[in-house]
């Protein structure tokens, strides 16, 4: 039996949702392919406040961690972290390693003049997470909202806990 091409695109549809569905635990049906966006960022958002909780409460923990260094090797680690997405486009490629030259001297005159640096390295990073991808197609869909809800709760972190204002030194 042959389906036209209108049922066999609703279909693939249902299909694709109910394994969508069924994935990620969704019980409601959905006539809306949309939904499975809001789901996967809702979920990248997650992960975002879930990886950014782990890394306050450990240095909350463990006192004896310099904040500062812990600060500036975060935004050394985070900007390296494209190179592993941008490693088969040169483009992209050169487009990062710019960009890491940036945030390795943010990191490095936040850790030995100013740490209000390192703060503001972290909020461009966002602001780089969500402009990149615009740019390239090497970041995995999601991580821009993963990497940004983490960059922008762990910058008033550190500017509250770490700089001259607000905590220690």
């Amino acid at each position: 039996m042959h389906i036209g091409p209108q049922h066999e695109e609703e279909s693939n549809t249902n299909t694709y949702l109910s394994q969508v569905e069924l994935y990620y635990g969704v019980i409601r049906k959905s006539e809306n392919p949309g939904d499975y966006r809001r789901i996967k960022n809702m979920k990248d958002f997650i992960i975002g406040i879930l990886l950014s909780a782990a890394v306050i409460i450990l240095l909350e923990s463990i006192k004896s961690l310099d904040k500062r260094l812990v600060g500036a090797l975060t935004l050394v680690g985070i900007a390296f972290i494209y190179v592993g997405f941008a490693w088969n486009d040169l483009h992209s490629l050169i487009i990062v390693s710019i960009s890491i030259l940036l945030f390795v001297a943010l990191s490095y005159y936040g850790q030995t003049k100013n740490f209000n640096l390192i703060v503001m390295g972290l909020l461009l990073h966002g602001v780089w997470d969500l402009v990149f991808p615009r740019f390239s197609s090497v970041v995995p869909k999601g991580y821009d909202i993963f990497c940004v809800t983490a960059d922008f709760i762990l910058a008033p972190y550190f500017y509250f806990r770490v700089s001259n204002i607000g905590g220690t030194k």
